[in-house]
């Protein structure tokens, strides 16, 4: 008989917000603690620090945070939202 033991499942998880410039291939990322404007705003301002030499237009899917009233992007992004997925439609 196999004994039993008590044991509790603790679930951990962090948060990575890239991008890419795709011509040269240079990137920047943070590591962050949760997916929510605030850390979206902090992103967006990691971005434009680090490609200030360009303008910036970041494809953004439907996530809350994405396009929120309160989030700050930097004059030199632009966000394009990613219409909705549609099932049937392509």
């Amino acid at each position: 008989m196999r004994p039993t033991a008590p044991a509790q499942v603790v679930r951990e998880s962090v948060h990575v917000f890239a991008a890419v410039v795709p011509q040269t291939g240079e990137m920047t990322a943070l590591v962050l603690p949760e997916a929510n404007t605030a850390m979206m705003t902090l992103f967006l301002k990691q971005v434009s620090q680090s490609f200030a030499r360009y303008f910036v237009v970041m494809q953004v899917d439907q996530a809350a945070w994405h396009h929120s009233t309160t989030l700050a992007v930097p004059d030199n992004i632009r966000l394009i939202q990613q219409s909705a997925y549609q099932p049937g439609k392509p």
